[in-house]
């Protein structure tokens, strides 16, 4: 009977925890202690109890927010509050199991730290709103990063070890059709609360040409960016290093979430980053108004399933509008207001144009199709070839794809392409991408055999960490788990993906052809694929590339090489059908050659009208 009882958690087993976290920041490089500029704080009110305050030059303990019950703050080097009261105040914010950390969308090396705990007395507490923490360089920023990572891991372990435990901003997202087995995150946020004394703000959605207005005034906003990571991945990694949340397809926008008063019912509005999409601001008889151009609008009530409600593809606008506006008022508070908004709408845009899966907003949820791949091995042929360098390298990135990857297909847009599809590749760790651009998608069905497929089509590698992209050429090889029958899956997928893109394309159907190709599957043919007996020769260079340029991938990491060869996600494969003719003026077809001469005469343009601008800048003040 003893037998079947859980063992519960004796201090030996804290001490080892604490050990094992002592030597992941070790790994990391984490140190055990950074110094803040300052903390704010704000905490349900209580007789005795500051509601709100601010304190500088505040240690965090960082081995502390992993650690429930331990106290997280103490007094740094030119704190403003004396030694006595330090102990007093500071020891008492205390982390829990719940605890996590989130960056500030609002300013600069600011952070919000989430589920932490203020102690009255010994036996009394109180759950804190949250405490927001402010650095003063880039370097405590970046160590205090590295710590919220690795808590993000740890978070999302004890969630699935006791979904009682509810850490902030993780959890599953039932607005997102069929991805349930995935564990979501909130990785930026900010909140904003209009002043509700003497501004109304009403939201409406433009419905079939007709604006619709929500009965409840809107009384709190709150921006979010999310990443997401696979549920069996949480539970199968035997350390919290190896959780890795990444971006997704499933929630590649900008969120805001409006809410109504004490109505239940939420407004989810999902941006695209995209500059032609920015809010436009006005002001009008009805108050000001901000407009949000081609946005995806769902709504919920905030604490249960939103699948049910298909999100719509319009315009929407908030109209910011003085209560007790007289003749002599310029309603600069409504102004004020909405002037706020649309910053914060705009630094989340941002944030969401910086991710490189570039899975656009007319893309529907239902035509992302997940390809279930084991490994992704280049073979000896395929090369790169970085901007300014006349010879392309061998490189061999078996090592950034040997793990678990994920991989999607979803319909392109492009001028050349009869209804194509575009290969999504993205590494474990999500630090690389590969994306490739398959014109005939029915001879890339047919190329699948039960152990994966070869492709010799022309890729992109992409290093997220620095936003390189480097064109490539050569076969990959994409291989399945040799214990599932992944093949059969695949091939269904794609062959509905490919029929859903005639349909919206209005294309002749290729549903003869389809069929003529499930009929010959069952056929013996023979495939390039790694594994095949007949494909032996050509896909022995998969998993060893000799005379691979090592150095050539590491480099991309280097943000240095790199911060002049940056391009923009407009050049890519995946966007909406308008303008097709000026977005896609980079082909893929191209020879490499050109495409790099292509890079390097746009790259001294911009130097050139950069350098033009910084004379007629300093002629200025000269002049006058």
């Amino acid at each position: 009977m003893m037998s079947t009882l859980k063992r519960l958690p004796t201090l030996r087993d804290a001490d080892s925890r604490q050990r094992i976290l002592r030597e992941i920041m070790k790994r990391q490089g984490i140190v055990g202690k950074v110094g803040s500029e300052y903390i704010t704080w704000r905490i349900p009110w209580s007789s005795g109890i500051e509601e709100r305050g601010r304190k500088g030059h505040v240690n965090l303990d960082l081995l502390a927010l992993c650690s429930p019950g331990a106290s997280i703050f103490e007094n740094g080097t030119g704190c403003s509050i004396p030694p006595a009261s330090d102990n007093h105040l500071l020891r008492r914010f205390t982390s829990t199991s719940e605890t996590r950390c989130v960056r500030d969308i609002k300013r600069f090396f600011s952070w919000k730290i989430y589920g932490i705990r203020y102690d009255i007395t010994k036996d009394s507490y109180v759950r804190a709103h949250y405490v927001r923490v402010s650095f003063a360089n880039r370097e405590s920023d970046e160590m205090f990063s590295k710590m919220a990572t690795l808590l993000d891991g740890i978070s999302a372990k004890r969630h699935i070890a006791l979904p009682n435990i509810r850490p902030f901003g993780i959890g599953v997202d039932d607005g997102v059709p069929e991805t349930h087995d995935r564990i979501y995150l909130i990785n930026d946020c900010a909140k904003l609360t209009p002043y509700l004394r003497k501004v109304m703000v009403h939201f409406e959605v433009n419905i079939e040409g007709i604006w619709q207005r929500f009965d409840t005034p809107v009384d709190r906003i709150g921006f979010a960016t999310y990443r997401a990571v696979p549920k069996k991945l949480v539970k199968s990694s035997s350390s919290p290093e190896e959780i890795h949340f990444v971006d997704d397809p499933y929630v590649r926008f900008g969120r805001v979430t409006l809410r109504f008063g004490d109505s239940k019912e939420r407004a989810y509005i999902d941006l695209e980053g995209v500059e032609d999409q920015a809010p436009h601001v006005s002001r009008t008889r009805k108050g000001t108004v901000v407009y949000l151009p081609k946005v995806r609008v769902r709504t919920g009530n905030g604490h249960s399933s939103t699948a049910g409600r298909t999100p719509v593809h319009t315009m929407v606008r908030l109209v910011f509008r003085e209560k007790d506006l007289g003749i002599l008022s310029h309603a600069k508070v409504a102004v004020k207001e909405a002037e706020k908004f649309a910053t914060l709408v705009q630094k989340a845009s941002d944030m969401v144009t910086a991710r490189y899966l570039g899975i656009r907003n007319c893309i529907e949820d239902k035509d992302i199709v997940p390809i279930p791949i084991a490994a992704v091995s280049s073979m000896k042929n395929y090369s790169i070839k970085f901007p300014g360098e006349m010879q392309p390298h061998r490189a061999d990135i078996s090592d950034k794809f040997s793990k678990a990857v994920q991989m999607f297909a979803v319909p392109t847009h492009r001028t050349s392409s009869r209804g194509g599809i575009a290969l999504i590749t993205q590494s474990l760790d999500g630090q690389f991408v590969i994306r490739q651009h398959i014109e005939n998608p029915i001879e890339f069905i047919a190329s699948i055999s039960d152990s994966g497929f070869t492709l010799s089509h022309p890729s992109t590698l992409i290093t997220t960490k620095t936003g390189a992209r480097v064109p490539a050429r050569g076969g990959l090889c994409y291989c399945f788990s040799p214990d599932e029958r992944n093949a059969t899956i695949v091939v269904d997928k794609l062959i509905k993906l490919v029929i859903s893109i005639d349909a919206q394309q209005a294309l002749p159907s290729r549903l003869p052809l389809l069929k003529a190709l499930v009929e010959q599957r069952d056929r013996p043919r023979y495939a390039i694929v790694a594994g095949h007996s007949r494909a032996a020769s050509d896909a022995s260079g998969c998993s060893d590339v000799s005379d691979a340029s090592v150095e050539s991938i590491e480099s991309l990491c280097d943000a240095k090489t790199w911060s002049q060869h940056k391009r923009q996600p407009s050049d890519w494969d995946i966007f909406e059908g308008l303008k097709t003719e000026e977005i896609f003026q980079d082909k893929e077809d191209m020879s490499l050659e050109i495409e790099i001469q292509l890079d390097i005469a746009l790259e001294q343009l911009q130097r050139e009208h950069t350098e033009y601008l910084e004379k007629q800048r300093q002629q200025q003040p000269t002049a006058a």
